[in-house]
Protein backbone atom coordinates (compact mmCIF):
# COMPACT_ATOMS: atom_id res chain seq x y z
CA UNK A 1 0.00 0.00 0.00
CA UNK A 2 1.09 3.66 -0.03
CA UNK A 3 2.48 3.45 3.58
CA UNK A 4 4.70 1.11 2.34
CA UNK A 5 6.23 3.48 -0.06
CA UNK A 6 5.39 6.85 1.89
CA UNK A 7 5.78 7.44 5.51
CA UNK A 8 3.63 9.99 6.15
CA UNK A 9 0.97 10.01 9.30
CA UNK A 10 -1.39 10.78 6.78
CA UNK A 11 -0.93 8.06 4.48
CA UNK A 12 -0.57 5.45 6.92
CA UNK A 13 -3.83 6.60 8.13
CA UNK A 14 -5.53 6.09 4.88
CA UNK A 15 -4.25 2.80 4.63
CA UNK A 16 -5.92 2.02 7.80
CA UNK A 17 -9.19 3.36 6.50
CA UNK A 18 -8.72 1.74 3.15
CA UNK A 19 -8.30 -2.01 4.85
CA UNK A 20 -11.24 -1.30 7.59
CA UNK A 21 -13.75 -0.05 4.30
CA UNK A 22 -12.67 -4.00 2.80
CA UNK A 23 -13.17 -5.40 6.43
CA UNK A 24 -16.46 -3.81 6.39
CA UNK A 25 -17.38 -4.91 3.01
CA UNK A 26 -16.29 -8.20 3.53
CA UNK A 27 -18.87 -8.49 6.48
CA UNK A 28 -21.82 -6.79 4.63
CA UNK A 29 -21.24 -9.49 2.07
CA UNK A 30 -21.45 -12.30 4.01
CA UNK A 31 -24.37 -10.74 6.18
CA UNK A 32 -26.04 -10.72 3.01
CA UNK A 33 -25.26 -14.02 1.76
CA UNK A 34 -27.48 -15.18 5.40
CA UNK A 35 -30.02 -13.30 4.86
CA UNK A 36 -30.48 -14.45 1.12
CA UNK A 37 -29.88 -18.00 2.04
CA UNK A 38 -32.91 -17.75 4.92
CA UNK A 39 -35.25 -15.51 2.15
CA UNK A 40 -34.32 -18.80 0.06
CA UNK A 41 -35.65 -20.92 2.89
CA UNK A 42 -38.65 -18.61 3.82
CA UNK A 43 -39.47 -18.68 0.11
CA UNK A 44 -39.23 -23.16 0.93
CA UNK A 45 -41.24 -23.35 3.56
CA UNK A 46 -43.91 -21.18 2.10
CA UNK A 47 -44.36 -23.22 -1.02
CA UNK A 48 -44.40 -25.81 1.02
CA UNK A 49 -47.20 -24.27 2.98
CA UNK A 50 -49.06 -22.95 -0.28
CA UNK A 51 -49.51 -26.34 -1.50
CA UNK A 52 -50.58 -27.25 1.52
CA UNK A 53 -53.46 -25.06 1.34
CA UNK A 54 -54.14 -25.89 -2.39
CA UNK A 55 -54.69 -29.48 -1.49
CA UNK A 56 -56.66 -28.54 1.80
CA UNK A 57 -58.97 -26.41 -0.19
CA UNK A 58 -59.27 -28.71 -3.02
CA UNK A 59 -60.13 -31.53 -0.88
CA UNK A 60 -62.81 -29.11 0.68
CA UNK A 61 -64.23 -27.70 -2.42
CA UNK A 62 -64.98 -31.65 -3.59
CA UNK A 63 -66.15 -32.20 -0.20
CA UNK A 64 -68.74 -29.25 -0.93
CA UNK A 65 -69.26 -30.54 -4.32
CA UNK A 66 -70.28 -33.69 -3.40
CA UNK A 67 -72.71 -32.25 -0.64
CA UNK A 68 -74.44 -30.10 -2.96
CA UNK A 69 -75.28 -32.88 -5.60
CA UNK A 70 -76.54 -35.10 -2.52
CA UNK A 71 -78.79 -32.62 -1.66
CA UNK A 72 -79.73 -31.46 -4.96
CA UNK A 73 -80.44 -35.66 -5.25
CA UNK A 74 -82.67 -35.57 -2.13
CA UNK A 75 -84.37 -31.86 -3.11
CA UNK A 76 -85.34 -33.72 -6.58
CA UNK A 77 -86.15 -37.47 -4.72
CA UNK A 78 -88.43 -35.06 -2.17
CA UNK A 79 -90.51 -33.21 -5.34
CA UNK A 80 -90.93 -36.53 -7.11
CA UNK A 81 -92.56 -38.31 -3.72
CA UNK A 82 -94.35 -34.98 -3.17
CA UNK A 83 -95.76 -34.98 -6.49
CA UNK A 84 -96.12 -38.95 -6.63
CA UNK A 85 -97.96 -39.00 -3.86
Amino acid sequence: MAANVLNSPKVVQASVLVVRAFVHLRQMLATNRELAQKLAELEQRIDTHDQAIAEIMTAEFASQSLLIRADSLRIRIWKRQTTIG
